[in-house]
């Protein structure tokens, strides 16, 4: 099916959240009514997901705070993702 092909494709990228990926897929007239598990699944990835983002725009956790917010929320990630990269960042510089 088609909707599923294109829902792997824009995953396979790693460069957006679940959510930007279904509004993709309904903007080009696409229904997401099948890919039920897909999706569960990979919501479960997109911490993973985000916080390779940030390290391959290899942003300054600490200096670009507002920039890398901004960036995320663009590519549809949800501001509980984006606060857990901060707190991931927090717990590894106070090691």
């Amino acid at each position: 099916e088609l909707s599923k092909r294109k829902f792997e494709q824009y995953l396979s990228k790693q460069q957006y959240s679940v959510r930007y990926i279904i509004n993709k897929l309904r903007m080009r007239g696409l229904t997401t009514d099948g890919l039920k598990e897909e999706i569960k699944a990979a919501r479960q990835n997109e911490y993973d997901v985000a916080l390779l983002i940030v390290e391959k725009k290899n942003f300054n956790l600490g200096n670009e705070r507002d920039k890398i917010l901004r960036f995320l929320a663009g590519k549809g990630f949800s501001s509980e993702i984006i606060l857990k990269i901060f707190d991931g960042a927090l717990n590894i510089d106070d090691s």
